[in-house]
Order: structure tokens, then C-alpha cells, then sequence
């Protein structure tokens, strides 16, 4: 379903608890999953951090405007990903 909502002209926003399914080894599947519409790597799980900061990448980019800093805080988790050919990073 997803994925028809990004063929639809649509924008989907993945955060790191997405990936979490108690009933799958995979929190998103379907062809939003398969037919490589996410930017990066499915990971495994997730690791705890206590204050993780943003870092900007593309300070250029419209989805970084009027933004300068993000802190977690003491809930700030994380996932080890790799970036599928043809993505951008904007922000880490």
C-alpha cells in the first residue's frame, strides 16, 4: 500500500521504530521493501544512544530549511544503514 501511495505522487517518511514488526523479521514489506522505493538497507535492530545530534549533509535541500540542529536526547536510537544507489543523504 505504500508504495502505491509514493506511485500516486505521494512522500513517506521512515523513522527508525518502522522497521520494527513483532511478527516479522521486517517492519515494512510489500513492494515498498522489495521494489527498492527506500532510500537505504532494511537493518537488523535498532541501538540505543543517549543525546545522538544531527548531522546536515545537504544544507541546501528543501526538506533542511530553517532547520539547524536536532538532539535525540536520552531516546535516541539509531540504525546502521547503507544508502541504495541513487539516494541522496540529506541528514544524519
Amino acid at each position: 500500500m505504500l508504495a502505491d501511495y509514493v506511485d500516486g505522487g505521494g512522500g513517506v517518511v521512515v523513522a527508525v521504530f518502522s522497521f520494527y514488526n513483532p511478527t516479522h523479521s521486517l517492519g515494512l514489506d510489500g513492494r515498498i521493501s522489495s521494489a527498492n522505493y527506500l532510500p537505504f538497507t532494511q537493518p537488523g535492530g535498532q541501538t540505543g544512544g543517549n543525546g545522538l545530534t544531527m548531522v546536515i549533509d545537504d544544507a541546501q535541500h528543501p526538506i533542511m530549511a530553517g532547520v539547524t540542529t536536532f538532539n535525540g536526547g536520552t531516546s535516541s536510537y539509531s540504525h546502521a544503514l547503507a544508502m541504495q544507489t541513487g539516494s541522496t543523504l540529506v541528514a544524519s
